[in-house]
């Protein structure tokens, strides 16, 4: 019962904060305010070995589940981003899937950790695949009897534990990094921020 409590807490949680998603390649290093810093990386998001990174949305909040940002993934996983500086985690996605019967599956994730530093810098958080492992099944009662929230709900309960890798491929992500940017790259000082996965780590090193 809590687990299912739990579950439905999560699911309206994320729900709401979806019309406030913004685009996952908005970095601009001018408009990095006070208490902010840049962050940037790539996730990819895949359902039954298919790559659904683009029907997917990424929760970035501090420790306590404080959203940070909210973001809209495009097919290429990349974001660029700001948020408040300080401790930060990859909280959770939302992926709306399915075909004539539309489910979002909305996984809470944990230990997925990293460090936003000041308005001078960007952070490399990583490269992080994200694999569903959700069972679908129970969806389309739940969307005749409850609507979306009902799905939502359903999809959760049949929510696998997501399978997450955590790979730092720091010298690809900052060729892409000056190849958005352009000349405002050189603005900020990009540093491998420390992703945790469980307990693994990515190392940090090195920097620009």
């Amino acid at each position: 019962m809590k687990k299912l409590l739990r579950s439905c807490v999560w699911v309206l949680t994320v729900l709401a904060a979806a019309g406030c998603a913004t685009s996952s390649s908005n970095l601009k290093p001018e408009k990095i305010g006070q208490g902010e810093g840049g962050f940037f990386g790539n996730i990819r998001i895949v359902s039954k070995g298919e790559d659904v990174t683009g029907k997917c949305y990424v929760l970035f909040s501090d420790l306590e589940k404080s959203r940070k940002a909210y973001l809209n993934l495009d097919a290429s996983g990349w974001v660029f981003t700001k948020a408040k500086s300080g401790d930060t985690q990859i909280g959770g996605v939302l992926c709306t899937l399915g075909g004539l019967v539309k489910y979002n599956v909305m996984p809470e994730l944990k230990g997925l950790e990293f460090k936003i530093g000041d308005r001078t810098s960007a952070s490399y958080f990583g490269h992080v695949t994200i694999d569903l492992n959700h069972d679908a099944s129970n969806v389309t009662g739940a969307t005749i009897m409850l609507g979306s929230v009902g799905n939502s709900i359903a999809a959760q309960s049949g929510q696998g534990i997501p399978i997450v890798k955590v790979e730092n491929k720091f010298d690809s992500a900052l060729k892409e990094y000056q190849k958005r940017l352009g000349d405002a790259a050189t603005g900020l000082k990009t540093v491998q921020a420390t992703v945790s996965n469980g307990g693994a780590r990515v190392p940090a090193a090195g920097g620009k």
